[in-house]
């Protein structure tokens, strides 16, 4: 017997059904139609490619981009090995400038928040120093200026030579009794009239000009009923947080009499403030979160601030309202929307963390430049204008937090490797992608942010606005240095990268002490604070670029070798920024810190120096020696200071500081005399 034909389309022993000799032209007519389009992918891949090679020699006409795509095989292996280790597997691979971690409960941490006596004993509000002692704070991530600092004493051996000490510590002898003494006292300086306007004045003068968390009419006509809402309301709490950071912001001297009104607030959080969620319970935790950072508590206030960012999601704050609706409501929503945003940015890149927010998920407009200082909830918005409003410096640092999240994204969330060929015109590329966003969001800025004659209330968050640009500059060039001293790259960086660091390392020395100089008498610690940390970590880039400038031949005409006028360019900011903390200690004291690690890293500094020159390194000299003795005997001071000695201190600084914001607007001083009694009462 023969085979019938398979395509006459007879059922035989070898027939197909002519069904299905018409699904196998569908079938074949589909593989047809796949190959086309693979094929037209493929087109339109190596145009793609084409087109971003011509743009890679235009930018870098010096590359050698086949010799990259030969490193992309063994970046490919890296990225696997990274997935595997991910995955569990050991890794032979460790960065060297990471802090090992040896125990399950490394990361584990402990905040007395009942805690709040002396200034001085604080932990590290601003991540910039680390721990050195047993007790951890958290995790610290790689754009953290503790990890800097961490680089530097590696790179000096300021650890193995046995001079680091403890640049923070605690007290731990606050008792229930003083904690319930503070809390009483809050209580007593709020039935005072005149105590409480002139806190809420400061708090709208000085914090809400950089963040508009309230809405000043909104709040004032409900802190005009005070004595009549229910003791049961959570204005109580609200009211509270305002008066504390009114009166933490507004004061020129360091003191702890504000962190009663913050204990007294507390002492209201109970469970409820998670079982329902409204715009006044965010804004009590976005106050008490950022009010912990600055009181040095960081790792409660970021989880408050993770509450009121899950709370503001929960109730749609990251969502646009719909057309039609753009009421005062509205906008004050957008705005409490975007200081959530810009503080989790902010906290992301001060502790190197992940971010909660992703850009993708919010579509909330910006906040209007527009002053509704004066208007009700639910009056239509003004027309914006172009003159400076309180929410001016709002804007400004909602726009730069959008920035500063991809930056944080890019470069120190992700593992990024910077050695071959490839990764390098990689890490340029986004580089200059970011230094181009920042330069467009300068260009955008207000012309109040550069004149002389700009409204009192804007002069402080728009220089925190320019040197918050200025630290993010610094950041872009963080992996590269780092790069650079560990010896890992196969090529030649960009000439001019050591340079623009240096460059905007500098503007911030400067620009911090043009400020201190055109305004010594108006340093109050809602600025100092952030005049502290800024000019701290712009230092620390400066010791960075002189370590390279160290490593490298003066005479060679390289990308890391520096003249020997920018290296003391560098050494000479540095002195004066020792100048400008010794100015600024007066309101914020962790700025005695800085001096201190700056003065110690100066010894190691010139230690380094010599032996890379081939000289004997010098010993210790005495005024690094009694620097660091000074620093112990500091240290061991504020040990054993007693809570009760901080509080009457405090109280003497509290009223000084009354006075003076009190002579400033006219208020009536008649209050003192019960804050006297008060005092004596409660601390004898």
């Amino acid at each position: 017997m023969g085979f019938e034909n398979p395509r006459s389309g007879l059922r035989g022993s070898g027939g197909v059904p002519p069904e299905m000799t018409q699904r196998g032209k569908s079938q074949g007519n589909s593989s047809t139609i796949d190959v086309l389009i693979r094929i037209r992918n493929l087109e339109l891949l190596e145009r793609k490619c084409a087109r971003l090679e011509n743009l890679l020699r235009t930018l870098h006409p010096d590359m050698d981009i086949a010799a990259m795509v030969n490193d992309s095989e063994d970046m490919d292996f890296r990225r696997q090995r990274n997935e595997s280790v991910l995955e569990g597997e050991e890794s032979e691979v460790e960065d060297e400038f990471e802090e090992d971690v040896d125990d399950g409960h490394f990361m584990e941490w402990h905040e007395d928040v009942s805690s709040g006596g002396a200034m001085d004993t604080f932990q590290d509000g601003p991540a910039s120093f680390g721990s050195a002692v047993a007790s951890r704070e958290g995790y610290i991530g790689k754009s953290a200026g503790a990890s800097l600092l961490r680089v530097i004493h590696k790179l000096l051996d300021i650890h193995r030579d046995g001079i680091s000490v403890p640049l923070s510590s605690s007290v731990d002898g606050n008792s229930f009794e003083t904690t319930m003494y503070s809390i009483n006292l809050a209580e007593e300086r709020l039935v005072v009239k005149t105590v409480r306007d002139s806190l809420v004045d400061s708090y709208f003068q000085t914090f809400n000009t950089f963040y508009s968390v309230l809405h000043e009419r909104t709040f004032r006509d409900q802190y005009a009923e005070f004595e009549t809402i229910p003791e049961s309301s959570h204005f109580h709490m609200l009211l509270r947080m305002v008066v504390a950071i009114g009166s933490l912001c507004g004061s020129t001297q360091a003191n702890s009499s504000e962190y009663c009104f913050y204990l007294s607030a507390r002492s209201r959080l109970f469970a409820d403030m998670v079982e329902s969620g409204t715009v006044e319970q965010i804004q009590i935790l976005l106050l008490m979160s950022n009010y912990l950072q600055k009181r040095d508590k960081p790792n409660t206030g970021y989880n408050l601030l993770g509450l009121a960012v899950r709370m503001a999601i929960g109730m749609g704050l990251h969502k646009e309202s719909p057309a039609g609706k753009n009421t005062v409501r509205m906008e004050c929503r957008r705005r409490l929307w975007w200081v959530l945003y810009l503080f989790d940015s902010g906290i992301s890149i001060t502790f190197g963390r992940p971010p909660i927010m992703a850009d993708r998920v919010v579509d909330v407009k910006f906040p209007l430049n527009i002053d509704d200082t004066k208007l009700r909830q639910n009056d239509p918005v003004p027309i914006p204008t172009t003159r400076a409003t309180p929410h001016t410096a709002l804007i400004a640092f909602a726009k730069i937090a959008t920035i500063s999240a991809r930056i944080s994204e890019r470069f120190f969330i992700r593992t990024r490797s910077v050695s071959s060929q490839l990764e390098v015109a990689e890490y340029m590329h986004l580089v200059e992608s970011f230094d181009s966003q920042l330069s467009k969001w300068r260009n955008e800025l207000p012309a109040e942010f550069y004149s002389k004659n700009c409204p009192p209330w804007l002069r402080a968050p728009r220089m925190v606005c320019l040197w918050r640009e200025q630290n993010l500059r610094t950041l872009l060039y963080k992996g590269m240095l780092e790069a650079m001293i560990g010896g890992k790259l196969k090529v030649s960086p960009p000439r001019d990268y050591v340079e623009r660091c240096m460059s905007a390392a500098l503007n911030t020395v400067n620009s911090v002490g043009e400020y201190i100089d055109e305004n010594p008498n108006n340093l109050w610690w809602g600025l100092t604070w952030y005049a502290t940390y800024f000019l701290f970590q712009a230092d620390l880039y400066l010791v960075l670029v002189m370590i390279i400038s160290y490593d490298s031949d003066p005479d060679a005409d390289t990308a890391t070798s520096l003249s020997a006028s920018k290296v003391q360019a560098c050494s000479d900011a540095i002195k004066r920024s020792c100048e400008h903390f010794t100015k600024l200690q007066v309101s914020n004291p962790v700025s005695r810190k800085c001096i201190s690690t700056l003065e110690q890293i100066d010894g190691f500094l010139k230690r380094y120096q010599a032996r890379k020159k081939g000289q004997q390194p010098t010993e210790l000299g005495d005024d690094q020696a009694d620097n660091l003795q000074r620093q112990k005997d500091w240290i061991q001071e504020q040990q054993q200071q007693q809570p009760q000695n901080t509080f009457s201190q405090s109280m003497e600084m509290f009223e000084n500081d009354v006075i003076n914001f009190s002579s400033t607007h006219q208020l009536d001083l008649s209050f003192l005399d019960n804050l006297m009694s008060d005092s004596e009462y409660y601390f004898g």
